[in-house]
């Protein structure tokens, strides 16, 4: 499968930054919080070789500056330095020369003892962050609820990590990779589920539910499943049913499910007035600015280029 994140085509995500103004396009998601989440997800679904959990020497000994520094090389040529490269490393590191040998053996151990740690091959983690997806993903397993959704048999197929591809209105290409799409041959649905992780408590997902905007990814969603039915012989009798978000954090003992109503899919794609009268936009809007911003610049905001530089107040 070709990676997603270099697939060409708009996703909810890119919709969503376009809120804030065309400046925040960019992503670095790199914050705790991102990495819980996907460390969750992963481990949930199988797929967790790739993290580590490691406890880094303090980077005000000679030892952590130096693992620093290694790490910073692999980083940067995408490969562990050999030994030749140690004494530029130990430069990098701003280590003077007497402390080689001794550091040279315990940085062997640190990387060794750790599962042979390589910065190209593994994202590191906390022990803290570990033992909170851990958590979480127990909980995941093991939940009444979540088993009656997310358990394959013969009659139903939980397919993971779904990337689906759409061209709106035959002029811009979409892309969404889901969590889970439910498939359930026997009553003929098919069904999004996405895994939220909680910064707080997972009762109050519907407040952060439309601080997130997750709406609009709800809704874009489920315009890419309404156009893979409508394209894929294989599901031509089935019918879509409304998403569902399962909000689990690392405090309360069980996950929660919360389904999308037609009147939350239609705000999230057509947009809604807010409690102070503000219009809020759907991913329609949303993709009719993204087009606007392609056609002219992301350097500054719709209302100054329309103005021709002066935004009226």
């Amino acid at each position: 499968m070709k990676n997603y994140r270099e697939m060409p085509g708009v996703n909810q995500s890119l919709l969503k930054k376009l809120i804030k103004g065309p400046f925040f396009t960019e992503s670095n998601a790199t914050a705790d919080h991102f990495i819980l989440g996907n460390l969750t997800e992963d481990l949930y679904n199988g797929n967790a070789d790739k993290y580590k959990a490691v406890t880094f020497p303090s980077k005000t000994t000679n030892l952590g500056k130096f693992i620093g520094a290694i790490w910073q090389f692999a980083i940067d040529y995408d490969r562990m330095p050999d030994s030749s490269e140690r004494s530029s490393i130990y430069d990098a590191a701003g280590i003077k020369k007497p402390a080689f040998p001794e550091l040279d053996a315990k940085a062997e151990d640190f990387f060794g003892t750790n599962g042979n740690l390589d910065p190209t091959k593994h994202v590191v983690v906390s022990e803290d962050i570990m033992g909170k997806a851990t958590n979480m993903v127990d909980k995941l397993m093991f939940d009444y609820y979540v088993k009656e959704l997310l358990s394959a048999n013969s009659e139903k197929t939980i397919h993971t990590s779904v990337v689906l591809e759409s061209n709106y209105e035959g002029r811009i290409k979409c892309k969404g990779e889901l969590d889970k799409l439910i498939v359930d041959h026997a009553n003929k649905t098919v069904q999004i589920a996405d895994l939220k992780t909680m910064g707080n408590y997972n009762y109050s997902f519907n407040s952060s539910f439309w601080s997130f905007r997750y709406d609009i990814q709800g809704a874009f969603y489920y315009s890419l499943v309404e156009s893979m039915i409508a394209n894929n012989p294989l599901y031509e009798e089935y019918t879509q049913l409304n998403p569902v978000f399962i909000a689990v954090d690392p405090w309360t003992p069980h996950p929660l499910i919360f389904k999308m109503s037609d009147e939350t899919l239609s705000k999230g794609k057509d947009g809604y007035k807010d409690h102070y009268d503000n219009y809020q936009p759907g991913w329609v809007k949303l993709m009719e600015l993204y087009e606007f911003y392609e056609s002219n610049t992301y350097e500054y905001p719709r209302e100054t280029i329309e103005s021709n530089g002066t935004i009226m107040i």
